[in-house]
């Protein structure tokens, strides 16, 4: 029998693929009896279509002259960069995921220039709306609770409203949170670079002097010594460039004898630091300043490790001859060494057998190594995984989730994305580093729902980057999808494109064994109303639908909003729908 025109399919999706049409819906209408209202017409389907179909666990809906959003929810949406239909942001919150998302790499349909192009323009936008103030105090939070894996963005974004702002208040306000922002030079210097490219016509007024000034004055002697000489340049720029450029006056005689050793040379102080009348204060100041000249330039391995132990160095001080292959000088160091560092010298620690071999040191510490060498790997394992383990070290350190699984999945390779470095990976540190992305998350309560996680698995979610990081928004969502399972009662896990599929995820499960599940899926294109459809086709009762996508939505026939709205109206449930976007 021929149908007609109001039940004809659409054409759209992977018919060769072999899958039913509606035969699930079928058997619920059947089961459910004839007084269910449906609002789609299912067509005929052959018996063995339906069973296959079934088999599979694997439907897809053909939705036929469904209702879209009323006008005033359409009055809301706007054209995304894939041509599909989305609710428009609001300026402030473009600005909250630039800060926290960035720009780079773009996304599958937009190019990098451009999505940079749009920030800057909404962070001009909200300036000129007279809401400078909201911008800079959003710029301080962010990065004081560490809400950013990169800097860039909010030293961005600050330099705009430093230089850029018409508004005094504004100007003052941006350049007296240089300090909470800026808290190494690193960051001190990515300001400065960015604030003179943008306003080298106007020179350095008393606010940009003063904010410079108050950053170099308002640390101790000693740490202001430690911090400078750990980094002494970066961007192109120095100490030397900075307090001459901003005219910073020294408020003490010690901050004096600093400032002239920043602005000159070690030999041209040497003398006066050390005097024998000296403060205690100076002579603290003095002997750091003076291993840290003698541990740049020693190559006795023994001294190198004796001056780390007593004024507890970095690796920025020491010979760079001893990092290429002292092991003591390592080993050293990581008895002093802060989290953020550690995180990134695995692979180093590593390369050097600091460790152990793969294989002594992952079971019940009964290693195939010699005694002293084996015991010292084993220390060495208990210290990495005592500290990553720690939620309260990794929140003050500001280690972002995602610079953990980043940090995690470099060092799961066994070699950087630069230089020759090489390492075998020890088990116990990859599993350590796992461990320290699900506790960087704070302490996640579960809400006791009942969840419905759909990871968008369609073609751009394996394209694009996520904040810059050589991470996949397929990656980051398979993630950040194991943070709700491992912390919910209540879990289905689903992956979707225009077709929606259960993935038998376990809370046990790692990283690489959730990846095997979706990369073994064919892509498709992004339907986010999948999730509703599915739920309300099957009866599911859900209290919270988390869909994981890049948000370049385009595929389908019905508005996820609309799609949440029925399935209210069918289950009695006032659902929720999250949206987590890459």
């Amino acid at each position: 029998m021929q149908r007609s025109q109001g039940q004809q399919h659409h054409s759209r999706g992977r018919r060769g693929r072999g899958q039913g049409r509606g035969g699930a819906l079928r058997r619920l209408q059947q089961q459910r009896g004839a007084g269910l209202r449906l609002p789609y017409t299912l067509p005929p389907q052959p018996r063995a279509e339906a069973e296959a179909e079934a088999e599979a666990g694997k439907w897809r809906l053909n939705w036929v002259d469904y209702q879209q959003p009323d006008a005033a929810v359409r009055a809301r949406m706007t054209r995304n960069n894939a041509g599909g239909l989305g609710f428009a942001v609001t300026d402030l919150q473009r600005l909250h995921r630039f800060l926290v998302l960035g720009s780079e790499g773009g996304t599958y349909y937009t190019s990098q220039q451009q999505l940079g192009l749009e920030n800057m323009q909404c962070v001009l936008r909200l300036i000129g709306a007279g809401r400078g103030g909201e911008v800079v105090e959003a710029v301080r939070h962010f990065s004081v609770e560490g809400r950013t894996p990169k800097q860039q963005p909010l030293l961005l974004v600050l330099a705009v409203c430093a230089r850029l702002a018409p508004d005094a208040a504004v100007r003052r306000a941006a350049f007296e949170a240089v300090g909470a922002v800026c808290r190494i030079p690193t960051q001190l210097f990515q300001f400065v670079g960015l604030c003179s490219q943008m306003g080298a016509s106007h020179g350095w007024g008393r606010l940009a002097r003063r904010a410079l000034a108050t950053w170099y004055t308002s640390r101790s002697p000693r740490d202001l010594a430690y911090t400078c000489t750990k980094y002494a340049n970066r961007e192109g720029w120095t100490h030397r460039d900075v307090l001459r450029l901003a005219h910073v006056k020294p408020d003490t005689p010690l901050r004096s004898l600093l400032f002239e050793f920043l602005t000159k040379d070690w030999k041209t102080v040497q003398a006066a630091l050390c005097a024998e009348d000296a403060s205690v204060e100076q002579q603290q100041v003095a002997q750091l300043l003076c291993s840290v000249q003698l541990a740049k330039t020693s190559e006795d391995a023994a001294l190198v490790c004796r001056l780390i132990a007593e004024q507890n160095l970095a690796r920025e001080h020491i010979n760079t001859k001893l990092l290429g292959s002292s092991r003591a000088v390592w080993q050293q160091l990581l008895l002093h060494m802060p989290l953020t560092a550690l995180v990134r010298n695995l692979g180093k620690l590593s390369s050097l057998g600091l460790f152990g071999p793969v294989g002594s040191g992952d079971g019940d510490g009964n290693g195939d190594g010699d005694g002293d060498g084996d015991a010292q790997a084993q220390a060495n394992l208990a210290l990495v995984e005592q500290q990553l383990g720690r939620a309260d070290l990794i929140k003050k350190a500001r280690l972002h989730p995602l610079s953990l699984l980043l940090a995690g999945r470099q060092y799961s390779e066994g070699h950087g994305d630069k230089g020759q470095l090489q390492w075998t990976p020890h088990p116990r540190v990859a599993a350590a580093l796992e461990r320290a992305f699900y506790l960087a998350f704070g302490c996640v309560e579960p809400t006791n729902q009942r969840y419905l996680l759909a990871l968008d698995v369609s073609g751009s979610m394996g394209w694009d980057k996520v904040a810059g990081s050589p991470l996949t928004p397929a990656e980051a969502s398979a993630a950040l999808c194991m943070v709700t399972l491992r912390t919910e009662p209540s879990c289905l896990v689903t992956a979707f494109s225009d077709e929606l599929t259960p993935l038998p995820l376990r809370p046990d499960m790692d990283l690489q064994q959730v990846m095997s599940q979706t990369d073994s899926l064919t892509f498709g294109r992004t339907d986010c109303a999948q999730p509703m459809l599915y739920a309300e086709a099957r009866q599911l009762p859900i209290d919270v639908f988390v869909v994981y996508t890049d948000n370049e939505t385009w595929c389908g026939d019905v508005q996820p909003v609309e799609a949440l709205r029925r399935y209210r109206l069918s289950s009695g449930i006032q659902a929720k729908l999250i949206v987590v976007g890459m």
